[in-house]
Parts: C-alpha cells; sequence; structure tokens
C-alpha cells in the first residue's frame, strides 16, 4: 500500500527504523533497492548500509539533547 501510494504521487521517500526493525521486522533488501534508509543505531558504525545514520539520541547541545545523524547522500 506504501509503495502504490509512494509511485502514484512520484514521490522520493526513506524509511526510518532501527536495526532491529530492518533485520526483524522489515524486509531490508527489498527497502534498500527502492528508497533511502535512515538507520537508527546507536553504536560505533552502522551495521548496514544507510543513507542516514542517526548514531545518537543524546548530543547535547548547549542545554539541549538532540539527535545526531550522518547523512551519506549527495547534494
Amino acid at each position: 500500500m506504501c509503495d502504490a501510494f509512494a509511485d502514484a504521487l512520484n514521490l522520493n521517500t526513506g524509511v526510518y527504523a532501527n536495526y532491529d526493525w530492518f533485520t526483524n521486522v522489515l524486509d531490508y533488501d527489498y527497502l534498500k533497492g527502492k528508497y533511502s534508509i535512515w538507520l537508527a543505531q546507536y553504536d560505533n558504525s552502522p551495521s548496514l548500509e544507510c543513507d542516514i545514520w542517526q548514531y545518537s539520541d543524546s548530543e547535547q547541545y548547549g542545554a539541549n539533547q538532540l539527535d545526531s545523524n550522518i547523512s551519506y547522500m549527495e547534494a
């Protein structure tokens, strides 16, 4: 259903999930072939090929804690 929606609107879409969901719930190989992958995995490096890696949910920026991401996508 999501494929049909994105295809019908010709949207550039992606999938955001953590490592457990990509490996145990979702079909990572299918999704990687069709969508951008945004992987949330708080580790030293991503364990899956991804377009965006969220490596922390507690990066300090002043008085705020923020999610931190690295994009491997070209501008």
